[in-house]
C-alpha cells in the first residue's frame, strides 16, 4: 500500500525536464532607492513586493527527483551596497504538521528550514551558506565542492520567520552583510554560484531552486548562477572581538603543597581581529581564551596509536577548509598541537616530598591567520602563531630534624616544560574552471631549546612540505587525484632515538632489522607519503576508485599534523553502486564493495580484507547501514609495542546501524560493531542503543548507552629484560574486559539566542588479566609455536602486587596489569546571543577520574565509587562584543 500511494504521488505531479532543472540562472536586482526591509521574516514591506523577480518553482530532489512538490516553494534575491537579501516563501500542504522546533546556534539537524549559499568567486570550491528553520535558529557554515561542511564558520547577520496559518505557508527573511563574505570586488564576471534549499522533515523531502542530483559531479559544481552581481561593496572592512572571563577553580587540596590549595581565582583578557586585505582576510589574535569548549569524550586506550580528538576551537576552525592536507585519517595540519598540553612532567613530583604547579595547555601568545581566493582563482592560506615558554614552580619542603638550618627551609625551583616555539603553516592552491586543481601546502615548528632537558626529549626543528594535484574528466565524471608529502626533523641524538623508537615508527622491531633498525647517532629522521588515485565519481549509478597508499618509515607528521603509522603501503579498490530513486520498499540504496591488500616497506605482506556494505533508507524513513568485512593474513606490527610481528590470521568486523525515522518527535538508534579473530585470540562486541526526544517546540532531550565487552587472549601487559639474552621479553594475558558509558544531553532553547545546555557523561572501564603467556615466535602461522605460557610453578602473584616469573634461567617480574578507570565528566552552558555577534557564558564544568589496580566487576559498584570520587569543579563568566569599522 506504501508504494503503491508513493507511485501514484509521483506520477501525479508534473517532472521537470533535466536541462530545466540543473544549473538555472537567476538575475539577481540591485536595489538603488536606498529603501530596505524590516527583518521580521513576512515579506509583505514595498521592499519586497516592488523589487525583484521570484524564481521558479522548486523541484524535489529527495523522494522523487526533479517531482514538482504539493507544497512549492519560491525565492527572491536583491541587494545593495551594504546586504543581500533572501526571502524564501513557503507553501506547506500540511501546515499543521510543520516542524518548528528551536535548535541550538548551528544546529540545522531540526525543525523545517530554507538555506542559501553563495559561491562568491564562482570558482566551484567551497561556499558560505546561511540556514534559517521555522523556529528561527541560525546555522552558518561552510561547505565544499566535496561535501565536508565546517559548522564552526561564524558570521554576523540576520534572519527571521513567520507562519501563516491562515494560508497555509510560512517565510524566511534574511539580511546578509557583504563585509561577512569573502569575495573578488573586481572581477570580469558577474556570476556567482547560487543554491537554495529547503528541508521537509516529516517526509524527509528536499527541495532545490536549481536541481543537485545526488548523483552529481561535485556539490558547489553543480550550484545554480546568480548573474548582475556588479558594483559590489569593499569586501571586508575591519572587526573587533574583545572578551572578558572570569573563572573560579574548586579542587582538591593536597596536604602541605603550596599550589593545590583547593581552590584558584583567575581572570583573562584578549581580542580578536578581521581585517579586509584586497581579495584576503586577515585574522589576528591576541591572548585568546580556548576554556570555553566543549568536552572531550571519556576514552580507554589500550592500543599503541595515539587517540585523536577533533578541534574545537573557532579560531582554528574558521577556513578549515582552505588549510586541510589529508590523507585519509592522516592530516598534515591538526591544529589542537597548537596551545596542546605541555610535553613534559615536572621531574619527581609525588606530592608528598615534592610539590608542582599545574599547568593544563600552552599559553598561545597570537596567532595570525590570512585566508582567501583571488581573481585568478588563487587560493590562499597561512596561520602563524607563537606558544610561550611554560614553566612550573616545584617546592621541596626542608628537612625540620636536620641541625642545618637551610635544610629545613623549603627550596623553590622551576621546572620548564615546554619551549617556545613558533608554528607556520602555508597552503596554496590553484583552481582552473574547477577542473584542475593544483596546490602545495608547507609547515615548520621551531622551538627555542635552551635547557638540555628540553634538547634532550624534544625535536629542534619540523619541517614537512607538501603537494596535491587533482584532474577531472568528461564534465566531471572521472577524475584523477594525487598527493605527496616530505618531512624532515632535527634534534639531539637522544631525541631522535627516542623518535624511532616511538609507536609511529617502532624502529627497533625485529621484523624491521633488514631495512630499519635503531640508529642511535641520527640527529634527524626524514621520510615521504602519499598516494595517487583514479577513479569515476559523477552523476552515474556506477561509480569506482582504485588508490595506492604509502607512507616510509621515517615519515613524521606529529609535531603540528597527525600520522597513526609510518612504514606502510597500501592498494585500495572500491566499486559502489548508488540507487537515489524510490525502488520497491526502499527510498534509496547503496551498494559498495572494497578490497584492501597491505605491506610494510621490508615487503612483508600485513594481509588484505573485503568489505561489503548496504546503506538504505526505507520508505517509512527507517534507516539501514551495514558493512561486513572479512580479512586474512592478517600481520599486527604494532602489538608488542617494538616487538616482534604477531600473526593472527582470519578475521571478521561487522558493523551495523538502525534507527527510525528522524524527523519523529521520538527517535531510537542502535549501533553494534564487532571485531573477531577465527582463532579466538580476540573477540570484541560493542552495543550503543541511543534515544533522542524532542519536548514540545523548545526542549531537546538525548541520550546514549554504551556497552563493550573486549575478550583478548594476546592482550599487551609489558616488556621486561632478559639475563639470558639480548632481546626483553613481550609479555601478553588474557584479558577480560567490560566499557559501560552513558552520555545525556539537554537542550533547552527559550529563543534561538538564548539556550541551556547540560551534558553529562559517567564513564567505566574495567579488565582483569590471567593466563600470562611469553612471546616465542608470535609470526608463526602454527598458533601453539608463538607464545610459551607460564605454568603455576613458573609465575606467582607478590604481595607488593607484581607477578614474579621464574622460568628456566630467567628471574623477572611485571606489575599486575588489572584496572578500573572510572570517569564523570559534565558541562553546563547558559548562552545568550544578547546582540548579533556578541554573547555571554556562564559555564560550570564538573568532573570526577580514578584509575586504580582493583579489578572491580559491573558498573554498580563502579558508579558507587565513581559518585564518592573527589571533583573538580570549575565556574566561569565569559563575555565578548561585536563591532566593526
Amino acid at each position: 500500500m506504501v508504494v503503491f500511494c508513493a507511485v501514484g504521488y509521483a506520477q501525479s505531479d508534473s517532472i521537470t525536464p533535466f536541462d530545466k532543472a540543473y544549473k538555472r540562472v537567476y538575475h539577481v536586482t540591485r536595489v538603488t532607492d536606498g529603501s530596505r526591509p524590516v527583518i521580521d521574516g513576512k515579506l509583505d514591506d514595498d521592499f519586497w513586493t516592488q523589487h525583484g523577480e521570484w524564481t521558479e518553482r522548486f523541484n524535489q530532489v529527495t523522494p522523487y527527483e526533479r517531482v514538482l512538490s504539493a507544497s512549492p516553494t519560491k525565492a527572491k534575491v536583491l541587494y545593495d551596497n551594504k546586504y543581500i537579501y533572501v526571502g524564501v516563501y513557503c507553501k506547506d500542504a500540511v501546515p499543521e504538521k510543520m516542524n518548528r522546533f528551536v535548535g541550538n546556534r548551528d544546529e540545522n539537524g531540526v525543525g523545517d528550514l530554507i538555506s542559501v549559499a553563495f559561491d562568491t568567486y564562482h570558482d566551484f570550491r567551497a561556499a558560505p551558506e546561511f540556514n534559517i528553520n521555522i523556529g528561527g535558529n541560525k546555522t552558518d557554515l561552510i561547505v565544499t565542492d566535496k561535501l565536508s561542511v565546517n559548522l564552526n564558520w561564524n558570521a554576523v547577520w540576520e534572519g527571521r520567520t513567520h507562519v501563516n496559518m491562515a494560508d497555509s505557508s510560512w517565510t524566511a527573511e534574511l539580511k546578509i552583510p557583504f563585509n561577512q563574505l569573502r569575495y573578488n570586488q573586481k572581477s570580469e564576471s558577474d556570476i556567482w554560484g547560487l543554491h537554495i534549499r529547503r528541508i521537509i522533515r516529516r517526509n524527509s523531502e528536499v527541495q532545490n531552486w536549481s536541481l543537485i542530483p545526488l548523483k552529481n559531479n561535485g556539490h558547489v559544481f553543480s550550484f545554480g548562477e546568480m548573474h548582475g552581481m556588479t558594483d559590489l561593496p569593499k569586501a571586508r572592512g575591519i572587526e573587533f572581538l574583545p572578551y572578558m572571563m572570569g573563572k573560579y577553580k574548586r579542587e582538591l587540596a593536597i596536604p602541605g603543597s603550596p599550589y593545590q590549595k583547593g581552590y584558584l581565582w583567575g581572570g583573562n583578557a584578549g581580542l580578536d581581529v578581521k581585517v579586509g586585505l584586497s581579495d584576503y582576510t586577515l585574522d589576528l589574535t591576541v591572548n585568546p581564551d580556548f576554556g570555553q569548549v566543549d568536552v572531550d569524550p571519556s576514552v580507554m586506550n589500550l592500543t599503541s596509536y595515539e587517540t585523536f580528538y577533533d578541534e574545537k576551537r573557532p579560531f582554528f576552525l574558521e577556513g578549515k577548509h582552505i588549510t586541510d592536507f589529508l590523507m585519509g585519517s592522516d592530516m598534515m595540519f591538526h591544529t589542537r598541537r597548537i596551545g596542546a598540553v605541555p610535553s613534559l612532567s615536572p621531574e619527581g613530583v609525588d606530592n608528598i616530598k615534592k610539590f608542582a604547579e599545574t599547568v593544563s595547555n600552552v599559553p598561545i601568545i597570537g596567532a595570525m591567520k590570512l585566508t582567501g581566493t583571488n581573481s585568478h582563482g588563487v587560493t590562499l592560506g597561512v596561520v602563524q602563531s607563537v606558544t610561550a615558554r611554560t614553566s612550573v614552580n616545584v617546592m621541596q619542603p626542608g628537612n625540620p630534624l636536620s641541625s642545618d638550618s637551610r635544610s629545613a627551609s623549603p627550596s623553590y625551583d622551576k621546572d620548564v616544560l615546554e619551549p617556545l616555539t613558533n608554528y607556520t603553516v602555508a597552503r596554496i592552491q590553484k583552481n582552473w574552471e574547477g577542473n584542475t586543481l593544483l596546490g602545495g601546502m608547507f609547515t615548520s615548528v621551531n622551538r627555542a631549546l635552551d635547557e638540555p632537558r628540553l634538547k634532550d626529549n624534544l625535536v629542534q626543528n619540523a619541517y614537512t612540505a607538501g603537494v596535491d594535484f587533482t584532474q577531472f574528466f568528461n564534465n566531471r565524471l572521472y577524475y584523477v587525484e594525487m598527493k605527496g608529502m616530505f618531512s624532515s626533523l632535527n634534534g639531539s641524538t637522544s631525541t631522535i632515538t627516542r623518535l624511532q623508537r616511538n609507536a609511529v615508527h617502532y624502529y627497533q622491531r625485529t621484523s624491521s632489522k633488514d631495512y630499519l633498525g635503531v640508529d642511535v647517532n641520527r640527529t634527524s629522521l626524514n621520510g615521504t607519503g602519499g598516494y595517487v588515485k583514479a577513479g569515476r565519481k559523477g552523476n552515474a549509478k556506477w561509480s569506482f576508485t582504485e588508490t595506492f597508499n604509502w607512507l616510509s618509515p621515517g615519515f613524521d607528521l606529529n609535531d603540528v599534523g597527525y600520522l597513526k603509522q609510518a612504514d606502510l603501503m597500501s592498494n585500495e579498490t572500491t566499486v559502489e553502486f548508488r540507487q537515489t530513486n524510490p525502488w520497491r520498499l526502499f527510498r534509496s540504496n547503496t551498494l559498495n564493495l572494497s578490497q584492501l591488500n597491505q605491506w610494510n616497506y621490508g615487503g612483508k605482506f600485513l594481509g588484505n580484507s573485503l568489505a561489503l556494505g548496504w546503506r538504505t533508507m526505507f520508505f517509512n524513513r527507517y534507516e539501514a547501514n551495514i558493512t561486513q568485512t572479512i580479512g586474512t593474513n592478517k600481520v599486527d606490527t604494532r602489538r608488542l609495542r617494538g616487538g616482534p610481528d604477531m600473526y593472527f590470521g582470519e578475521w571478521y568486523s561487522p558493523v551495523v546501524t538502525l534507527n527510525t525515522d528522524k524527523a519523529k518527535r521520538i527517535v531510537f538508534t542502535m549501533q553494534y560493531s564487532g571485531d573477531h579473530n577465527l582463532s579466538g585470540d580476540y573477540n570484541l562486541n560493542s552495543f550503543s542503543p541511543s534515544l533522542s526526544l524532542r519536548m514540545g517546540n523548545h526542549v531537546y532531550l538525548t541520550g546514549k548507552f554504551t556497552y563493550a565487552h573486549n575478550s583478548d587472549k594476546l592482550q599487551y601487559v609489558a616488556t621486561v629484560p632478559l639475563t639470558s639474552q639480548v632481546d626483553p621479553a613481550y609479555i601478553v594475558g588474557n584479558m577480560e574486559q567490560q566499557t559501560y558509558g552513558l552520555t545525556i544531553n539537554l537542550k533547552v532553547n527559550i529563543t534561538p539566542d538564548i539556550s541551556l545546555q547540560w551534558y553529562g557523561s559517567p564513564f567505566t572501564s574495567t579488565a582483569k588479566y590471567s593466563t600470562f603467556k611469553k612471546a616465542t615466535n608470535p609470526a608463526s602461522h602454527t598458533r601453539d609455536d608463538r607464545f610459551h605460557t607460564f605454568s603455576s610453578s613458573e609465575i606467582n602473584l607478590s604481595e607488593s602486587g607484581r607477578y614474579t616469573v621464574q622460568q628456566d634461567a630467567d628471574d623477572f617480574t611485571f606489575p599486575n596489569p588489572n584496572f578500573n578507570f572510572n570517569e564523570f565528566k559534565s558541562n553546563f552552558v547558559a548562552r545568550w546571543e544578547y546582540l548579533p555577534g556578541s554573547t555571554l557564558y556562564v559555564v560550570w564544568g564538573h568532573t570526577m577520574s580514578s584509575r586504580i589496580g582493583n579489578y572491580l566487576p559491573g558498573w554498580g559498584d563502579n558508579l558507587d565509587r565513581m559518585f564518592g570520587l573527589p571533583a573538580t569543579n570549575v565556574f566561569m563568566v565569559k563575555l565578548n562584543y561585536w563591532f566593526n569599522l
